[in-house]
Parts: structure tokens; sequence; C-alpha cells
């Protein structure tokens, strides 16, 4: 398969952005993203917002036990949402994603962090022309 060929089988999105709402949020998820972000909220109201969440993420890399690694943006904070096998099954802070980076096929963040932030964090787009990714 050339290049080319290999770019015209990937979904059209925007600015790498993909929507894993599809995906099953495991109870063990919910309960990290309210642990680590959103400690306020009521457990239905935090399902509500981990699912709007999961319209706007940039994939971050891929693991050797094909589990996917997700950016997501809630209230300005950053977070990480792991994926595998069509559920999402967990949620870990930047901090504690940083220590298994490596593991993901990634050694440093990207050299404008910010800006890929900001880009990720205005993702409310035409919910058509953002990327579902690629059943493994």
């Amino acid at each position: 398969m050339s290049p080319k060929d290999s770019r015209e089988t990937q979904p059209e999105g925007r600015h790498g952005l993909y929507d894993i709402s599809r995906l099953h949020v495991s109870e063990h998820a919910l309960e990290r993203f309210r642990e680590r972000v959103a400690n306020s909220l009521s457990p239905d109201e935090a399902a509500i917002r981990l699912l709007a969440l999961l319209r706007n993420c940039r994939k971050l890399g891929t693991n050797a036990e094909s589990a996917i690694a997700f950016l997501a943006i809630y209230d300005d904070q950053p977070i990480v949402l792991i994926t595998r096998g069509g559920n999402v099954v967990t949620c870990l802070s930047l901090d504690q994603f940083e220590t298994v980076m490596s593991d993901f096929g990634r050694h440093r963040w990207p050299r404008r962090f910010g800006r890929w932030l900001r880009k990720t964090s205005q993702g409310n787009c035409d919910p058509s022309s953002i990327k579902s990714p690629q059943p493994d």
C-alpha cells in the first residue's frame, strides 16, 4: 500500500480531533474522572460532562497492549483518557500520564503545547467534521 493510499483510508477530520463518544465509559473511568477533575459534581452530572468531553479529543498514542491515549479538556484542565477495545478504561491527569508517556510512543509533549491545548479546547465544531477512531 502506498502512503497516498493509506491517507485516503483515513477519515476526514479537523485538526486531529476525534469523536470517541460512541465508546463505552467504564465505571472506573467515571470514578477517576470525578476524583481527579470533577469532584464537586454528582455521578449523573459527571457522566454527562464526561460524555460531552469525548466529542473533542486528540490522540496521544498507542501502547503495546493496544490501549490508546486521548487528550481532552475539561474546564480548562487537560485530562488523558485511556481506551482499549471499545471502552474508556481510565482517566489520568497530565502528571500521571507523563510517567507512562513513553509507553504510548511519546517522549515529550508537542513543541507548542499551549497552542495544541487551546486548539483542542476550541474544538466545538460541526460534529460531522470530527474523526472517529478506526477499529483495530
